[in-house]
């Protein structure tokens, strides 16, 4: 029996909502699950200025970068993380909080993805 493209479309559909928890009045929506780290990373914004930060949570979507001054939804920017030679990714600001910017990846390439993936392995933090 062959699977349709709408089924399967169905299908992650369900997974992503089984995904979905509420806090508080927002209903989180991510398809992955983030994960608590502590990563050190260089925030590059489009003046090419370098800010050392903390990400603290990471997905294979994206992360939550630790910062009092924050840069305005929307904002693309550049990641540097560990200051690996190689492991960098492009980011969009797409939500400000007071402790700091939740980030998504919107280009990595495979090979800085793959050793981003080894980096949070060894920084995550059990509760």
């Amino acid at each position: 029996m062959e699977t349709s493209a709408v089924d399967k479309k169905s299908a992650v559909n369900a997974s992503q909502e089984k995904e979905s928890v509420t806090k508080g009045n927002l209903v989180e929506r991510r398809v992955f699950s983030r994960l608590d780290c502590e990563i050190s990373a260089q925030v590059i914004d489009k003046s090419g200025s370098r800010l050392n930060r903390v990400v603290s949570d990471i997905s294979l979507s994206g992360c939550f970068v630790e910062a009092r001054n924050t840069l305005p939804v929307g904002s693309e920017i550049g990641l540097s993380f560990e200051g690996k030679a190689g492991v960098f990714s492009q980011g969009l600001v797409r939500s400000q909080q007071t402790r700091g910017m939740g980030i998504e990846f919107i280009l990595m390439t495979a090979p800085s993805f793959r050793r981003l993936q080894d980096i949070a392995k060894g920084s995550v933090r059990l509760r």
